[in-house]
């Protein structure tokens, strides 16, 4: 990202990388989709998940507003991919591809920052006779102001079906709970903050997972189990801990709704920091929940409660276990099939809070709260062609300390051509555990072009 705005004014950019992008479409269309599969296939595409900023507010706008994630079908395998495998028809005409150019501005901590880049996606699913269904999509970075590219693999998994049973591993998201955008079940997946520079409709990290589904009449049980632990740490790492993580969740439906239970062994996503040693650690936690999901005519109602058992927490001399009861409720009204509201209450409690317990915050010691609360309140609208969408979002925490307003829309100019565009404003107090990105905003700009 580009610090110094009298050397690159905030229109320069966007309209250099708009001519750019208007020859890549017009070119790429008849050149470009031939040859992309051997020109870039063979490019190994690397994880990279940039994250510089604490994800404690929990306050992820695209984690609610996250599309609904993509079921196996044999259905859709006999009718679609299927029939195009069995006609051997070449590997760009399986290939979905898009161009997404961004232009990323904003202030964090009264840091100005801009950058634009432009962002190749390949996509392809078909099925391998014997094996599976296969999904595929990674970026590829072209082009970017600041001159540093990142190539990431968001979505690799192979998957089948025999009798009542269900498989699927690879590098994908696995959501857990039923609360949009909380943090109380959803441990599995990446950690996201929505500071991240992310457009409207685009694509979240993934992790590498395998999964079976054993299905039994109202009951669906689901069996996890990740390939490594995946902890990002903000300082240095105390020890390299290697290990698996597995979890279980088993449903049952219910009268317009679904009652769920959770085991599971795991590691954070974010590591904890040793206040004496400086040093970051993120060690094996146990996790029992339990959510509710129940439809009333026009209103969902959601709940989410689980207990963790041996976080980490640290004092000023030492560094210790303890037990955290998190909990999360959603009510979610639709008037009419166009619109929607959305509020969330979420809370955390520290069994043990009797003696002071500090965290690092950006180079600041602060005083880590024994009890939580947050809260959400959006409205999104869609026009009846659903050519746009909206969403406005405000929050903030129960003690006022914090609070946010963000937004977001989409506008499809055609069936191949979206313009994005989302905003965030942030204030927070400086006692407060976000002041590390008090006063910030961001304003970001978009335009995707699928082939």
């Amino acid at each position: 990202m580009s610090l110094d705005l009298k050397r690159n004014s905030i229109m320069k950019a966007p309209l250099s990388g708009l001519a750019f992008v208007t020859f890549t479409l017009t070119f790429t269309a008849n050149v470009f989709a031939k040859n992309i599969a051997e020109d870039y296939f063979e490019l190994e595409l690397e994880d990279s998940l940039e994250l510089d900023l604490e994800d404690s507010l929990e306050l992820d706008l695209q984690d609610s507003l996250e599309l609904p994630k993509e079921q196996f079908s044999e259905e859709k395998v006999q009718n679609g991919p299927l029939n195009l495998a069995n006609k051997r028809m070449p590997i760009w005409d399986l290939l979905g591809s898009s161009l997404t150019l961004g232009s990323f501005n904003g202030n964090v901590a009264g840091i100005r920052l801009l950058e634009n880049t432009l962002t190749l996606n390949l996509s392809t699913s078909t099925n391998i006779p014997s094996v599976g269904y296969v999904d595929f999509s990674g970026n590829i970075g072209i082009w970017s102001e600041n001159e540093k590219l990142n190539n990431e693999l968001m979505l690799f998994t192979i998957q089948n079906s025999f009798n009542n049973i269900h498989w699927k591993l690879g590098k994908f998201r696995k959501s857990w709970g039923d609360v949009d955008g909380s943090l109380v079940l959803d441990v599995i997946n990446p950690s996201e903050t929505i500071l991240g520079k992310k457009l409207p409709g685009m694509e979240l990290s993934s992790r590498w997972l395998t999964e079976v589904t054993f299905f039994n009449g109202k009951n669906t049980s689901e069996f996890f189990t990740s390939f490594s632990t995946d902890t990002l740490h903000s300082g240095t790492a105390g020890s390299k801990i290697s290990g698996f993580e597995i979890g279980l969740k088993s449903s049952y439906d219910i009268e317009k709704g679904q009652i769920s239970l959770y085991l599971a062994s795991l590691y954070p996503r974010t590591g904890v920091i040793n206040i004496a040693s400086g040093l970051s650690h993120s060690n094996r936690f146990k996790l029992v929940g339990f959510s509710v999901q129940k439809e009333l005519q026009n209103f969902l109602l959601n709940f989410d409660l689980a207990q963790k058992i041996d976080l980490n927490r640290s004092t000023l001399n030492d560094f210790i276990t303890c037990n955290r009861i998190d909990g999360a409720a959603s009510l979610e009204y639709a008037p009419t099939p166009y619109e929607k509201w959305f509020f969330k209450l979420e809370s955390s409690i520290w069994e043990d809070s009797l003696e002071p317990y500090y965290i690092y915050n950006s180079s600041a010691l602060i005083r880590d709260e024994n009890q939580k609360l947050n809260y959400n309140l959006a409205y999104s609208k869609n026009t009846a062609d659903e050519k746009f969408n909206s969403t406005l979002s405000l929050g903030g925490n129960g003690n006022g300390k914090t609070f946010y307003l963000s937004g977001e829309s989409t506008y499809s100019v055609s069936d191949s051509t979206k313009l994005k565009a989302n905003f965030l404003f942030l204030n927070t107090q400086d006692n407060d555990l976000n002041f590390f990105s008090s006063d910030s905003n961001w304003i970001n700009f978009g335009v995707t072009r699928h082939f």
